[in-house]
């Protein structure tokens, strides 16, 4: 009996021996999936690093486009109401100035007004302009050409007017009582009066 007991406690042994290293290569398994998992979860956590850093840089790059198209719209939009101002008999200055202070209103409405000014213009401003645009035709219109043989025969004279037939102070005047005129016409359109010593 004593030798089967033994025998049987060397098969136990022998079993246990053998569950024992399945038991090891099972956690040494475990353990490698384990790391693999963990080497895995790192990787994609990187990765997702590396796709918010791209998804901001891109969202920035975005974000300054916009800007400059803004900002292309806002030079579009001043140019198109300039140019409205301007055909419509505005100078330069004037232009600008308007431009800048109804800069927040709607273009249909910047339109609107700027067809109103245009219909509502006097019609002695009317005609200043039309004379302007006239002269200004026949100046940019090419001349004929100039025969030499009839500069040869001109007299000389000592002396040579070379006025424009308006002295200085004349336009001058003219242009502050075309002013003055355009200035209340406007206020008299918006409807407030104006104080002559303003």
């Amino acid at each position: 009996n004593v030798v089967s007991a033994q025998n049987k406690i060397s098969e136990l042994e022998g079993i246990i021996a053998s569950t024992k290293a399945e038991l090891e290569t099972v956690l040494a398994e475990k353990e490698e999936a384990a790391k693999k998992i963990k080497e895995d979860e790192d990787s994609k956590d990187e990765e997702n690093k590396n796709l918010k850093a791209a998804l901001e840089t891109a969202n920035e790059v975005i974000a300054g486009y916009k800007m400059q198209e803004e900002e292309m719209k806002k030079k579009e939009k001043k140019m198109a109401r300039k140019a409205s101002l301007l055909s419509n008999g505005f100078d330069s200055e004037v232009a600008d100035a308007t431009i800048e202070k109804f800069e927040d209103l709607s273009d249909d409405a910047f339109d609107a007004i700027t067809s109103l000014w245009a219909a509502k213009m006097p019609p002695w401003l009317n005609k200043e302009e039309d004379k302007k645009k006239k002269d200004k035709m026949k100046a940019s219109e090419d001349t004929d050409p100039v025969d030499e043989t009839v500069l040869e025969s001109v007299e000389e004279t000592d002396q040579v007017d070379l006025g424009v037939g308006e002295t200085e102070s004349d336009v001058e005047s003219s242009t502050e009582a075309t002013r003055a005129a355009l200035v209340e016409f406007v206020y008299n359109r918006l409807g407030k009066q104006l104080n002559k010593g303003e």
